[in-house]
């Protein structure tokens, strides 16, 4: 019988998960201790959402929220694979990976909105995975595109990822004139609440303020750029690319639902490494997202080879996730 090599036994192993929690739990209690407002807040965040968190409690509490949305996003992971059998076989590995990244980005600790942009667009990846060759699809990408609805209320940049889930949803041959028009709806929902509920408390300005003086989806290219950008950003690239370039060799492997739900997750990861590559400042904003698709893109790489390089790559991987750790923490100090 072969011997497993690492990185099948981290793969398959039914304790790197827990092991993942608690080294989060001791990285995020060390740097929120020792580094209070890590994690400064945001000039982007959206109007009604700086004047909210004024009523919320100062101190470590958005980083322990910010912790508890990353364990849920976790948890979320797990039931995407386990629902829709992305990678082959019953792993948390993704979710392994998820963690450890996140913990990686210590300004990310309690960058509220962007984690709540990647847990809306989680749940809506969901809802668009179950509309797969649905021939009534309407609900299920009314649910969709309303979720996308809440990120952009969140961050109003996300507005330019729903064209992506009107590709995937064409993709999954779910698309029609009837779920075209309920994705519309469900889209504009969210506004149209958010709406209402200014006109109730008589801050319309709020409203009309983040829709055409706070969505700019387009600033000049490289704005917001900083050197410590660099490493996380060419890392995860790194990490996606060879991800992605083993499943375009050997994605025949799977099912043909399987090889839609992971051709969608790489073209929009694609696309978000454009975009941050252009727009910069978006790297916080946008990060979340991003590490929920690559760790499930590694996550498919590592459960499924099972060779030297292989084994090697994920070693090499989980160092380059400690020095990065390390990096961000001495830009910190």
């Amino acid at each position: 019988m072969r011997r497993q090599r690492f990185q099948n036994k981290v793969a398959t192993g039914r304790f790197i998960l827990p092991a993942a929690l608690l080294i989060s739990a001791i990285c995020w209690t060390v740097i929120v201790t020792l580094l209070p407002g890590t994690g400064t807040e945001d000039p982007n965040w959206p109007l009604w959402f700086k004047e909210a968190s004024n009523w919320l409690p100062q101190g470590i509490f958005p980083s322990l929220l910010g912790f508890v949305l990353y364990v849920l996003t976790t948890f979320f992971l797990i039931n995407l694979n386990n629902i829709f059998a992305i990678i082959r076989i019953r792993t948390s590995i993704q979710s392994f990976l998820f963690l450890l990244l996140a913990t990686a980005f210590p300004q990310l600790y309690d960058e509220l909105p962007g984690l709540l942009v990647g847990l809306s667009f989680l749940t809506a990846f969901y809802q668009l995975f179950g509309s797969y060759r649905q021939e009534r699809s309407s609900g299920a990408l009314f649910n969709t595109f309303a979720f996308a609805g809440i990120a952009s209320l969140f961050v109003p940049q996300s507005l330019l990822l729903v064209p992506l889930l009107w590709i995937g949803a064409a993709s999954f041959q779910s698309l029609n004139l009837k779920s075209l028009l309920a994705s519309i709806i469900g889209f504009i929902l969210p506004w149209w609440i958010l709406l209402s509920c200014t006109v109730l408390t008589g801050s319309t300005h709020t409203f009309f303020h983040q829709l055409f003086d706070e969505t700019r989806l387009f600033r000049p290219v490289g704005y917001g750029f900083e050197s410590w950008m660099v490493f996380p950003f060419g890392f995860l690239f790194l990490l996606f690319a060879a991800s992605a370039f083993h499943y375009f060799f050997n994605g025949y492997e799977d099912k043909i639902r399987t090889r839609a739900y992971l051709y969608f997750l790489i073209l929009f990861g694609a696309c978000l490494f454009v975009g941050i590559g252009l727009q910069p400042y978006l790297l916080t904003a946008f990060c979340p997202l991003l590490l929920i698709i690559v760790s499930m893109l590694a996550g498919h790489l590592f459960a499924l080879t099972s060779n030297k390089l292989s084994n090697s790559f994920f070693v090499i991987s989980l160092i380059g996730i400690s020095v990065m750790f390390v990096y961000h923490v001495w830009m910190l100090l």
